[in-house]
């Protein structure tokens, strides 16, 4: 699931972006934005049940 220029997050002390920052970013990227919101449900599932499974 790479993807071009892609930036590896690090968690930190960040807090969640607001939907209105999520908007922008989804709005104003070259990218289909559906595809990424796939992406990252797909990230966001395989870490759910990993981490699930582990326990």
């Amino acid at each position: 699931m790479d993807g071009e220029d892609e930036t590896r997050a690090d968690r930190g002390e960040e807090l969640p972006m607001s939907q209105l920052e999520a908007a922008d970013i989804l709005t104003d990227s070259h990218l289909d934005p559906t595809e990424m919101v796939r992406k990252l449900l797909a990230l966001q599932s395989r870490s759910f049940w990993g981490r699930r499974l582990r326990s």
